[in-house]
């Protein structure tokens, strides 16, 4: 089919964890494959055969090559997906193929949905252990030998926690944590049949006992254990077993503790004592009405609901077999929680609720059962619903792939300050009612923030990565938003307004020589000061060269450091000390991730480093640097970008959270 604007929607795609070009003339092309496992075993994705990229960095772009044979390659495409000696299981149908004609040339659009955990691993070749991959940003990965034993943990049809464990018994629970929820159970169902068992029949009822039938072998399930243990029992079973609650002090991911609960030795260390804990903790001091009558839903508020059920879940979809531990924070600005173990369901089916696929599922009715959850499948959409009525942002729910788990923020921030919206309203009439919850949200973004982008939006959108690629340009068209920049060094702002681009910024900054005092604030700070940058010509198209210190180092306007972009340009002194720093880096390439991160952290102190001049220094190409390294610790708020508006532009500056310095 030919479809209008194809071709300028196509140009404004990029490679992601989602999307793939694949040059594919007259053949299949054999690196389809490996793609196609990825996509398969991560959250699916579109290949487009006929779309080459070429080009790097900045200079990257896509051509538009086409497929000569089409019908060939779709015969090639359906007879290797049902040979079982290729690939493990065909995933796809004729509805997921699609013809796409640009320039009378064909493109084969081949839409790969993710794969239900009963069919993962989806590997090739019939060797799961060499042939299972994984899409992590733009590339296709192998799993190690742990990721694809958690791969197979998760095709059973039965709960992950109703695993007996035998020679675990009664001995191995914490008396006291039983009693309390016995207490509660028997306060919420006086008359309940259950309150009359023993504690071997009332945890059997409950998931928490079974009997081996075959056997005869009867102990603690997992569920048991974790629910009800003692630390010790807990982690002669999981070793890495590990539950952790922080409540910071100020509204920053690296500010100072000042409450926790861990496992410490003061209390029982199982799930149902957490929660008890951690609970009270979390709901303490909120500037709402508190209704709650021992935690349960008795007279509850929206808020604290949406606690309760975000803390359950949390324990609930745990993969307590991933050596990562349970998180819940509270800072003034939001509350985190993070478990091991990545979403069984699509995260937008999960926010819509009715679709159920718990992890722990016993685990989950334990908590049901003395009313301190809703039904399964309910819990994530009745977590949205009661954050809206506060008017606050919407819950984020996102995955991170590389560590495998699973983060849920409540941040409580206003949606939109209320004289952004009288702007907007007056800017662009009723169009701007009309338009979707995600098109004002990236709108609004561009008016608060000064400038927007694809990574911009994905952070404070549960949407699909391709719905966000294609509401940028669709913006631009219809005249919401103008661009600057192209493919991945891209950003938009409101019609009328500008911000500097990179290129900008080193070819005509007019920054003057100054001597920097206190310590970064971070994203803000940097996006602030480039917001403020406009264009600094003299006028006569007299551009100058940002000015250095006494190091060597450039002093950009707008950045409250000094910024490295060339080593030649150094002091030799100050020069060779940097280089002392990543020694370690330099004498072998087997570091381990904290050691890198340390070493990267340390040469970004009080300073931006240049994605070459870090790669130089740590002796590591740019690009395997900035996907192995620096996109996670932007991520976890540990660096920081120099130019947060073009994230990915080649002279991208990076320096560390002033907390971590």
């Amino acid at each position: 089919m030919r479809i209008d604007n194809e071709l300028t929607i196509i140009s404004e795609l990029k490679e992601s964890n989602e999307l793939e070009f694949k040059r594919a003339q007259s053949e299949l092309p054999t690196d389809f494959w490996p793609t196609y496992s990825a996509f398969a075993n991560t959250n699916g994705g579109i290949i487009l055969l006929g779309i080459t990229e070429i080009g790097a960095g900045k200079h990257k772009s896509i051509e538009v090559t086409g497929v000569k044979n089409p019908e060939t390659i779709l015969k090639q495409l359906f007879d290797q997906l049902n040979n079982s000696q290729k690939v493990s299981c065909n995933l796809l149908t004729d509805e997921s193929v699609e013809k796409i004609i640009i320039d009378e040339k064909v493109i084969l659009k081949i839409s790969i949905p993710k794969a239900d955990r009963k069919l993962r691993p989806v590997f090739i070749k019939q060797n799961p252990k060499l042939g299972t991959y994984v899409r992590h940003h733009e590339g296709d990965y192998q799993i190690t030998g742990e990721a694809l034993q958690r791969m197979y943990a998760e095709q059973g049809s039965e709960s992950r926690d109703a695993q007996l464990l035998r020679k675990f018994d009664l001995s191995d629970l914490d008396k006291d944590t039983l009693q309390r929820y016995r207490q509660q159970f028997s306060s919420r169902n006086p008359e309940h049949p259950f309150n009359g068992l023993e504690n071997k029949e009332f945890l059997r009822q409950l998931g928490g006992w079974k009997i081996d039938r075959e056997t005869g072998e009867e102990g603690l399930t997992l569920a048991g254990l974790l629910m009800f243990g003692r630390a010790a029992s807990i982690k002669d079973h999981l070793s890495h077993f590990h539950l952790d609650y922080l409540e910071r002090e100020e509204a920053d991911r690296t500010s100072r503790y000042i409450d926790r609960v861990t496992i410490d030795g003061t209390w029982s260390g199982n799930l149902f004592d957490f929660y008890l804990k951690v609970y009270r903790k979390l709901t303490e001091n909120l500037k709402i009405t508190f209704r709650i009558k021992e935690g349960t839903r008795s007279d509850s508020s929206p808020v604290h609901v949406a606690i309760r059920e975000a803390l359950v879940n949390t324990l609930a979809h745990a993969d307590f077999a991933c050596t990562k531990p349970v998180t819940v924070v509270k800072r003034p600005d939001m509350f985190g929680f993070r478990n091991p173990g990545l979403m069984r369901i699509p995260i937008e089916r999960a926010i819509e609720g009715g679709l159920s696929d718990c992890r722990n599922s016993n685990i989950h009715d334990m908590f049901r059962m003395i009313g301190l959850s809703e039904r399964l499948g309910s819990g994530v959409s009745s977590i949205y619903r009661s954050w809206s009525t506060q008017h606050w942002q919407p819950p984020k729910l996102y995955e991170m792939l590389d560590s495998e788990q699973t983060l849920l923020e409540l941040r409580m921030i206003e949606l939109v300050p209320a004289e952004i919206l009288d702007e907007l309203y007056q800017r662009f009439g009723e169009s701007f009612h009309t338009l979707s919850s995600l098109d004002r949200t990236i709108i609004v973004t561009a008016a608060c923030e000064k400038w927007v982008n694809h990574e911009r939006v994905m952070q404070l959108t549960s949407e699909h990565s391709r719905e966000v690629t294609l509401a940028l340009p669709r913006l631009e068209r219809n005249g919401f938003l103008t661009s600057t920049g192209s493919q991945k060094a891209k950003f938009y702002t409101l019609p009328g307004e500008s911000v500097a681009t990179v290129d900008e910024i080193f070819q005509g900054s007019q920054a003057s020589r100054q001597t920097f005092e206190g310590s970064s604030e971070g994203l803000n700070a940097s996006s602030e000061g480039l917001s403020s940058l406009g264009s600094h010509s003299n006028g006569e198209g007299d551009v100058s060269t940002p000015p250095r210190d006494s190091f060597g180092r450039l002093i950009i306007e707008g950045l409250d450091k000094p910024f490295i972009d060339d080593l030649n340009e150094l002091h030799g002194e100050f020069r060779e000390n940097l280089y002392q720093i990543a020694q370690k880096a330099h004498q072998t390439r087997k570091l381990s991730k904290d050691t890198m991160h340390e070493l990267i952290l340390k040469l970004c102190e009080e300073q931006y480093l240049s994605r070459t001049v870090l790669a130089t220094l740590l002796s590591r190409s740019p690009d395997a640097l900035r996907q192995s390294y620096l996109t996670q610790m932007i991520r976890n708020e540990i660096l920081y970008y120099a130019f947060p508006q073009q994230p990915t532009h080649e002279k991208q500056g990076y320096i560390a959270s002033p907390k971590k310095q």
